[in-house]
């Protein structure tokens, strides 16, 4: 048995969220999850792979910690660049 608790100055059709369908907005949402997933990824194999780049391309120490700088650079460019982008009204939320 599930018991839905009641606010007493809200009737009970206003608590409960509409279900949504599948939509492009959640393709999107696991497309992103999925890139944060790898980017992850890549972050953590950066550092071992060092040592490895710099004996390839033959890279001094200070060369070869541009990595990290370049790596981090851009990541927070692309949080700044999301951050000015304008919100996004969720269209299945009923306008107050």
């Amino acid at each position: 048995m599930v018991l839905l608790l009641q606010n007493a100055m809200m009737p009970l059709e206003t608590q409960i969220l509409p279900v949504r369908e599948k939509s492009v907005q959640n393709l999107i949402f696991l497309l992103l999850c999925g890139g944060f997933v790898v980017n992850g990824i890549v972050i953590t194999f950066i550092g071992p792979m060092i040592p490895v780049l710099k004996a390839k391309w033959l890279l001094n120490d200070s060369q070869a910690g541009l990595f990290s700088l370049v790596q981090f650079s851009a990541s927070l460019t692309g949080v700044f660049l999301q951050a000015r982008s304008p919100p996004r009204r969720d269209s299945s939320l009923p306008s107050p």
